[in-house]
């Protein structure tokens, strides 16, 4: 199976992002359906509802890359890079991260989740803490498609894309390694942790098809 691995680009330059000015200080509370934030004892308050208007596409690169398939975040400030899977739809997907980046509250559908100690919410406390005005511009996107629109339908697909999303979430990946160089030339990959839920999913030969 092949897939097609696009070029790093910034993700402010294809989505815009809510702007949450409610007050925060990086605290959250803990329920039976997992972590939210918090403001002095009491969920952290936002206008916004819906999740999905979180983010919004600036340009065509949703409708083109975000399809289905593999999803990678790269934040060059805290050398943190988070692999994710979507069977039909990578954007809605990226707006619970980037919810979850800035520690915004919308309901309790959205668990903020703490991987391996240096999880989103280990994310979101450090930028509320270090940069008050922080605006993405450290993060990158890098999607990955399957070659053909109609491997989606095969029965084991989403256990693939769990093959491949363990795979590339080791930072000395030779994929994760030539990102890192073009993103970030300042650092090595070892500098770099992956900080996402891993599943064994389905081995399978595959092909990622380099960007030109």
């Amino acid at each position: 199976m092949k897939y097609q691995v696009n070029k790093p680009v910034k993700f402010k330059e294809h989505f815009s992002f809510f702007s949450d000015s409610s007050s925060w200080n990086g605290e959250y509370k803990k329920t039976k359906n997992g972590c939210f934030p918090s403001f002095l004892g009491n969920f952290r308050e936002t206008s916004l509802k819906n999740y999905k208007n979180y983010i919004k596409p600036k340009s065509n690169y949703a409708e083109q890359y975000c399809y289905s398939g593999i999803y990678m975040m790269f934040f060059t400030n805290l050398k943190l890079f988070y692999v994710g899977i979507a069977n039909d739809n990578i954007q809605d997907r990226l707006s619970k991260h980037i919810v979850k980046v800035f520690g915004s509250y919308l309901g309790q559908g959205i668990n903020h989740t703490n991987e391996r100690n240096n999880g989103w919410r280990y994310l979101a406390k450090k930028i509320i803490n270090e940069n008050t005005n922080y605006k993405l511009d450290d993060c990158y996107l890098v999607t990955i498609n399957p070659s053909e629109k109609y491997l989606r339908m095969e029965i084991n697909y989403k256990d693939k894309l769990q093959y491949i999303e363990k795979e590339l979430s080791n930072q000395n990946h030779r994929l994760v390694k030539s990102i890192i160089e073009l993103i970030d030339y300042n650092s090595t990959n070892t500098n770099w942790i992956g900080f996402n839920k891993k599943n064994k999913g389905l081995d399978h030969e595959y092909e990622l098809l380099h960007w030109e």
